[in-house]
């Protein structure tokens, strides 16, 4: 865990390179495929974490893009943004 977050301090992007890190010794640890293919494991875990620590934001975007474009022409929205801006 500590070579983790020397890994993500060290770079940009910190929270999703410990996350792959630590999903792929924990899958390298358990060995899910065999004991013979603990590499392909790691990966998998790896893939998997960085796929649903995204996923998330992915739906956010989706489902809220049409909400936000639906009060573009509405005054309510539109005028306490504009005294703020």
């Amino acid at each position: 865990m500590i070579d983790g977050l020397a890994l993500g301090e060290a770079t940009p992007g910190s929270l999703i390179m410990v996350v792959a890190f630590v999903a792929c010794i924990g899958g390298y640890a358990q060995a899910l495929f065999g004991l013979d293919m603990q590499f392909l494991a790691g990966m998998v875990a790896a893939v998997l974490a960085v796929w649903f620590t995204f996923l998330p934001s992915f739906i956010f975007i989706l489902v809220g893009s049409p909400l936000v474009k639906s009060t573009r022409g509405k005054l309510k929205f539109t005028a306490p943004l504009t005294a703020i801006s």
